[in-house]
């Protein structure tokens, strides 16, 4: 699993773009199931939901481990909201990712590790640390607008006993927004608004784990780069291009290398 520094938890964003999405069915329980999309930003083809406004993608490396990227676009009211998926069926037991705006001024955006241990506010949805997660956001599907905001990120940890794992040939996740904002934006700690207080809708919804994967992405391999001598690096790459990186000695510096 790779570590980004901490620092880089909230990047510089840009605007929304358009996503093409193919037709979601429905299983034979009513739940629907998730469908495969590409946003227009990253040039990422994702595997996902969309209902009223939310959007949640994923996608796998082809030989899934720990790691995978994931996108949760959620509407706004007046600035403030917050958006997430629960890698379960239901609220309790299971990871949660939430994000919200960070501060709607400097337009970056927060995403937690969330896990409910209730239904009420005090335990609905308390920071996670049972398993190491860490955050290495994608800025061209990362930004907040006038009515939305959007996270695109590798989740480095994300598939463990709390969410799901490679071999899973299915599983059901929900998804869940709300239009007040959290209490502290600032805070990766703060306590979430009630996502029913507003009649937001929320609910379940079926993935076939496999069609997720994509050789597209890769983990991430080291490279070696000239800044300051030679150091060794890593980078998140999608397609031809790197998404994201750093370096394996924690310096505040973020190494973009594009691979030929």
């Amino acid at each position: 699993m790779h570590v980004s520094p901490s620092t880089l938890t909230a990047l510089i964003l840009s605007i929304l773009g358009s996503i093409t999405v193919s037709a979601a069915g429905t299983s034979n329980d009513g739940i629907p199931e998730a469908s495969m999309y590409t946003d227009s930003n990253t040039n990422m083809t994702f595997l996902g939901y969309a209902n009223a406004g939310f959007h949640f993608g994923m996608v796998l490396p082809s030989d899934p481990k720990d790691d995978l990227i994931i996108q949760l676009v959620s509407p706004l009211k007046d600035g403030g909201g917050w958006g997430g998926i629960d890698f379960g069926e239901y609220m309790t037991g299971h990871l949660i990712l939430a994000a919200w705006p960070q501060n709607a001024k400097d337009n970056t955006v927060m995403i937690s590790p969330r896990i409910a241990t209730g239904y009420e506010i005090s335990n609905g949805a308390n920071l996670y640390k049972a398993n190491p997660i860490t955050i290495t956001q994608i800025p061209d599907g990362t930004f907040v607008n006038d009515t939305h905001v959007s996270a695109t990120f590798v989740c480095g940890g994300c598939l463990n006993s709390d969410s799901f794992g490679a071999s899973d040939k299915t599983a059901t996740f929900s998804y869940a927004y709300a239009y007040d904002p959290v209490d502290d934006p600032s805070d990766v700690d703060t306590k979430l608004s009630d996502h029913t207080a507003n009649g937001e809708p929320y609910g379940p919804f079926h993935v076939t784990v496999a069609r997720a994967e994509s050789s597209d992405f890769d983990h991430g391999g080291e490279w070696h780069c000239d800044w300051d001598g030679d150091c060794e690096c890593w980078c998140v790459v999608y397609g031809d291009r790197c998404c994201g990186g750093g370096n394996w000695l924690e310096f505040k510096l973020w190494i973009v290398i594009v691979r030929k």
